[in-house]
């Protein structure tokens, strides 16, 4: 049983990223893979397992407190009648049917497949659950702002409606963990230095408003930090608690996931042949993936300064640029680039060889 998930990877997902196969099934080896998971996994092995099922049964009151989506749709669920374990593994599905709802909507089924790759879709799946759906949410938010406001041909017609969809799963995003928030807030606030600079420059103002725009600038920044300081003394409370040996682990494994999404978003900016048709959307899906890496630039600073744990929260957002980098490979190439492919291969062979996967499923 300990090594059924790595054998039923190399035997049906590996062989996606070296021969072409159609979507439907890429698809189905995937669902079919992720059930096995399902089915086959202990629901009691996450370190946090217990205190799930305690909150989910009400007699847990962190997460309701904490976590206001999450409790809500257990507590919904409880009351259709629902066993306690059936309820936690259909919490544990919203991340996996973002990245199955991305790929759908976006026509490509290369997110999904980098999910089922990489340590998040375990980890956050089923042991870091609230952060999970967090995650999953915040993912279908960037699905609806790719499709129907970035690449729509008619975006004053479906700007408005998609908006305010977006906005409420960002909203979902936020009330499950905090982490997504604060991400959220480092991202609109480079947005609104970038419109501020935009706006100056077609103005051609003077040094006087120069000025200004400097200390605006200073001052959003401040307000960045002073929102991000509000989440970090939770953090650090637990952080506290951690040995020596788990924060160098941390520490890696966080810096391990910020390569993977270098790498990749390196990659596809550099890679891509430009259609003429598709230049406009092109332009403004490259704008979010850089904008979205820029955006773990203070998360990295704020994590040396704080702890590992910190960081290693923070650094399974990666995977939202990541996917950007893939939905931007496959808009020019259709698939993938060759290099990511063996990159997707590499990154699951190394997930289902972890013992802390392992740890995490049975």
């Amino acid at each position: 049983m300990k090594y059924l998930p790595l054998a039923i990877y190399i035997c049906s997902i590996l062989p996606v990223f070296y021969y072409k196969f159609n979507k439907s099934y890429i698809y189905i080896v995937s669902l079919v893979f992720i059930g096995i998971i399902y089915i086959t996994r202990d629901p009691l092995a996450p370190t946090d397992a217990h205190n799930y099922i305690a909150a989910i049964e009400g007699s847990y009151a962190y997460d309701k407190s904490a976590s206001i989506v999450f409790a809500s749709i257990g507590e919904f669920l409880r009351n259709l009648g629902l066993d306690t374990f059936l309820v936690l593994n259909l919490q544990a599905l919203i991340l996996m049917l973002s990245c199955l709802f991305i790929s759908y909507i976006n026509a490509s089924p290369y997110p999904l497949l980098f999910l089922i790759s990489s340590e998040s879709f375990v980890l956050m799946s089923f042991n870091a659950m609230r952060q999970g759906m967090a995650l999953g949410f915040m993912i279908m938010a960037l699905g609806v702002i790719i499709k129907f406001i970035i690449k729509s041909k008619n975006r004053k017609l479906t700007e408005g409606m998609m908006f305010i969809l977006s906005f409420f799963l960002l909203i979902l995003s936020f009330s499950c963990h905090g982490t997504t928030l604060i991400y959220s807030l480092i991202i609109a606030g480079i947005y609104v230095i970038k419109l501020i600079f935009r706006v100056f420059d077609k103005l051609r103002i003077g040094r006087i408003n120069l000025t200004i725009l400097i200390i605006a600038v200073i001052a959003t920044l401040s307000a960045s930090a002073n929102i991000i300081s509000m989440g970090l003394a939770y953090i650090n409370r637990l952080g506290s608690l951690l040995s020596t040996v788990y924060e160098v682990n941390s520490y890696e494994s966080s810096f391990y996931r910020i390569g993977i999404m270098i790498l990749l978003s390196y990659l596809s900016l550099t890679r891509y042949e430009v259609r003429t048709e598709n230049t406009g959307y092109i332009a403004r899906l490259k704008e979010l993936l850089i904008i979205l890496n820029i955006s773990f630039i203070p998360i990295i600073a704020i994590g040396f300064l704080t702890n590992a744990l910190f960081l290693s929260r923070f650094t399974h957002l990666t995977i939202l640029p990541i996917l950007v980098s893939i939905l931007l490979a496959c808009e020019t190439n259709k698939r993938p680039y060759k290099l990511q492919l063996i990159l997707f291969s590499i990154i699951g062979i190394i997930t289902y060889t972890s013992a802390s996967i392992y740890n995490n499923i049975y």
